[in-house]
């Protein structure tokens, strides 16, 4: 969201997304949970991801502790950070007073002997001069990056929010509403202010402050949501619904600092990929800001681009719906790209771009967006203008869109586009130039390297037709995908399976031997046996996971998903990927150790060889010698349902199932009983203990038809 009332700071989100919602997770005491609808899919799904076989290697040395992984990328975050510090620095060497200045603030909002009235006067002057007038003076969106992560590093956002909660209390007030805006405009023109009139002023930068660095970096951001200000923040937007909201409609001229400041510290705060957005959900921001899309345009704008942020999936698809925004986006794109100042209603062509890929979540609106007509050739025109954060906007927005396969064909069918992101994976900025060879996997490279791969297999079975010897590479490692918000546990998980022996692929320790971080990537899916996919909604919204993960589909690996998150329902794209698979979730609600023993259980893999399907004239079910259960002819099923007497309307569903179906249904049961009689009560509906028992029976009678 723009900075103070001008919302001059361009937006630089990353949001990613995905399709509508397709099932919804159950939940049980074991600690596997399941999106499984019915058998069909759960058998369909689990012939998608047969395993490779693979041995387990000797154990190595112990792995790096988490703690010490964590430790290292935390500090070479740091130095990269005091590494641009020092460079604007050294470009502007008057920085260094600013943050003497920033010093100063800071001891003064700490030092309890100063939260009375009497100092409103002289801490409203300080921060005016030592913040605010340095957000104006440097006016470099790295500029005010470092200033904003300067401030966030001394802890001077926690020490605002306490002194602000301080003056609200104190002033008694119901809420910054447009009421004590008004009051506030009021003040400045008085002679002789009391010090009620100081606090009043005082709260208003003190907003003001938060709004604008909120804006320039998500480490500052972040501060704020570990604070309680978004409570107050909401109460006052509640305010504002019930007593201001007719006339924000009625008059253009409205001072509306009160209400853009609350919305646009929420939607800077929801656009940080760090911060989970379920703290907006749990306080209804969603439901309070949908009624000011109705008002004013420059109001419907705020509100839509800080909804963008928060809503979920299927809100988001709602949403397009509904208010028809994404043309009212793209016209606003196209005036703000043909107007000299490359605003639109006071917001920056970058900020609607990226309010435009918010949108565009959801497969349903990816879709949307890409038939509009002239939408790629005026992308195409707003990179060709060469203002960076108007590239990179563009460029994400871009990635967004390919990963429907539908806007893949649309995209590469313009030529233009397609060359101009060409050239862009070899750009001098390095955050353009990651985020077009991103695009350019997603919509070139991953078809190339998986046909590359089915013609090695061509290859290989003509090679092994005649006779001749021939190999194909197995799996080298377990691949761990995860979103870095997800760190502590997944570190702890890679632990030990490192200590335990088993080659783990993770990031955070491999990626330093690659020189392009895509091709690393794509040879750790390639090279994997199994990939642990540590999922959660920010997992989710994040474009690097979907496109590792989506490439790990399309390499038909063995995926075993870990939830990371407790109580978020995997959704869109990400609930289309885990499907009917059993996921184990690592919360406090189950002990760790035991939800290690069900990952192990899942990564262990056959050492048998596949199956020689056999079709006897007459099925012997009961030799240990017969077929495998995966590929039961239809008379070998019949057998086994008369063996164990499941005939009669009670086992009628039990007719339909393929081999394939049972041997799966067995492996359930074996895994995860409480999933297994789960199942059988909401979907066979045996009601009588005695058909339990019979199915029951039946099916531990198919494990020396299964391969374990």
């Amino acid at each position: 969201m723009g900075a103070g009332a001008s919302l001059e700071i361009p937006v630089k989100t990353e949001n990613t997304s995905a399709s509508p919602l397709l099932s919804t997770p159950s939940e049980n005491s074991s600690g596997y949970h399941s999106n499984i609808e019915d058998l069909d899919t759960l058998a369909s799904m689990q012939s998608q991801t047969a395993q490779t076989n693979q041995k387990i290697m000797p154990k190595r040395p112990l792995a790096s502790r988490p703690s010490v992984i964590i430790g290292a990328v935390t500090k070479q975050q740091q130095e990269r950070e005091e590494e641009l510090e020092n460079k604007n620095v050294k470009k502007s060497p008057e920085l260094k007073k600013v943050f003497e200045g920033f010093e100063q603030c800071k001891k003064f909002l700490l030092d309890q002997s100063k939260r009375n009235e009497r100092y409103y006067e002289p801490l409203n002057k300080m921060l005016k001069d030592n913040v605010t007038e340095a957000f104006s003076k440097f006016d470099k969106d790295e500029q005010r990056m470092v200033m904003a992560n300067r401030l966030a590093r001394i802890n001077f956002v926690q020490a605002l929010v306490g002194y602000y909660n301080f003056v609200y209390d104190d002033l008694d007030v119901d809420g910054i509403s447009y009421g004590f805006v008004d009051e506030a405009n009021q003040v400045k023109e008085k002679k002789n202010k009391d010090p009620g009139d100081h606090g009043t002023l005082l709260v208003l930068t003190i907003r003001e402050i938060l709004w604008n660095f909120s804006d320039s970096s998500h480490k500052f951001s972040e501060m704020i949501s570990q604070t309680d200000l978004f409570t107050k923040l909401v109460h006052d937007l509640e305010i504002i619904k019930e007593e201001d909201l007719q006339d924000m409609a009625d008059f253009e001229d409205m001072d509306l600092f009160a209400f853009n400041s609350a919305v646009g510290i929420l939607h800077n705060c929801a656009r940080n990929p760090d911060i989970d957005k379920q703290i907006f959900r749990d306080l209804k921001v969603t439901k309070l800001l949908y009624p000011f899309l109705r008002s004013t345009v420059y109001v419907k704008m705020i509100t839509l681009l800080a909804l963008g942020n928060i809503v979920t999936e299927e809100e988001v698809s709602k949403l397009a719906a509904e208010e028809d925004v994404i043309d009212f986006l793209l016209k606003a794109i196209v005036k703000a790209l043909n107007a000299p100042d490359r605003k639109e209603h006071g917001f920056h062509l970058t900020e609607l771009v990226d309010g435009l890929a918010a949108i565009a979540q959801s497969d349903t609106n990816k879709s949307k967006v890409v038939s509009k007509e002239n939408l790629l050739a005026t992308l195409v025109k707003i990179i060709q203008g060469k203002v960076t954060t108007e590239v990179l906007a563009c460029v994400k927005l871009v990635w967004q869109l390919a990963f429907l396969s539908a806007n893949k064909s649309a995209i590469k069918k313009d030529k233009e586009l397609m060359k101009t992101l060409d050239s862009l994976r070899k750009d001098a900025d390095y955050d353009i130039k990651t985020t077009a060879n991103s695009a350019w996997f997603v919509l070139v490279d991953q078809d190339e390297r998986l046909h590359h791969e089915e013609e090695m297999k061509k290859s290989h079975k003509k090679t092994a037709d005649t006779g001749k010897a021939a190999t194909t590479p197995g799996g080298k490692h377990i691949m761990i995908s995860y979103c870095w918000k997800d760190k502590e546990t997944v570190l702890k998980i890679h632990q030990i399976l490192e200590n335990e022996g088993y080659p783990t692929w993770i990031d955070v320790k491999e990626m330093n031997k690659y020189a392009n971080l895509l091709e690393g990537m794509a040879r750790a899916v390639e090279e994997a046996y199994v990939i642990l996919i540590c999922f959660s909604e920010q997992y989710r919204n994040s474009q690097n996971c979907r496109t590792e993960a989506d490439y790990a589909y399309a390499q038909q690996k063995n995926i075993v998903p870990l939830k990371m998150q407790r109580g978020y329902k995997p959704d869109g794209w990400l609930g289309a990927l885990i499907g009917a698979r059993l996921y184990i979730e690592f919360s406090p609600h189950y002990p760790f150790d035991d939800q290690m023993k069900k990952v192990r259980d899942q990564i262990k893999l056959d050492d048998e060889p596949p199956p020689v399907v056999r079709k006897p004239d007459v099925p012997d079910t009961t030799s240990s010698a017969a077929t495998r259960v995966r590929v039961w002819t239809r008379s070998q099923i019949d057998s086994w349902i008369t063996e164990h007497k499941l005939q009669g309307s009670a086992f009628k569903q039990v007719k339909r199932m393929t081999g394939e179906q049972l041997e799966f249904l067995y492996k359930v049961m074996i895994k995860s009983p409480d999933t297994f009689y789960r199942w059988l009560e909401m979907k066979l509906e045996l009601k009588t203990l005695e058909d339990l028992m019979k199915f029951d029976r039946a099916v531990q009678a198919l494990g020396k038809h299964v391969s374990h």
